[in-house]
């Protein structure tokens, strides 16, 4: 159970950034990931949850799909596919 405290934290949180903290990390946490997907080292998944504050690599996988829409891989081969066609213009 919470503390009067921490419930008003919460509601100041909330009302400052329109989400919960915890939703707000979870972002946090998604945007690196989607960074780390991007580069072109060859991060594995499970590797790249494991930076980002996930214990279990399935929930990251499960997390990321839920938020985004696709999963962790088909971003990074989106994200990889876009990148050669912009090389190769002029």
């Amino acid at each position: 159970m919470s503390s009067p405290n921490s419930q008003h934290l919460n509601e100041l949180f909330r009302n400052t950034f329109g989400t919960s903290p915890y939703s707000y990390f979870l972002q946090l946490r998604l945007q690196k990931s989607k960074e780390l997907l991007a580069r072109k080292g060859e991060l594995t998944i499970k590797v790249i949850s494991g930076m980002v504050g996930f214990t279990d690599p399935s929930h990251f996988v499960a997390t990321f799909r839920r938020l985004e829409g696709l999963t962790p891989e088909q971003f990074k081969s989106m994200y990889r596919t876009a990148g050669r066609n912009d090389d190769e213009k002029p």
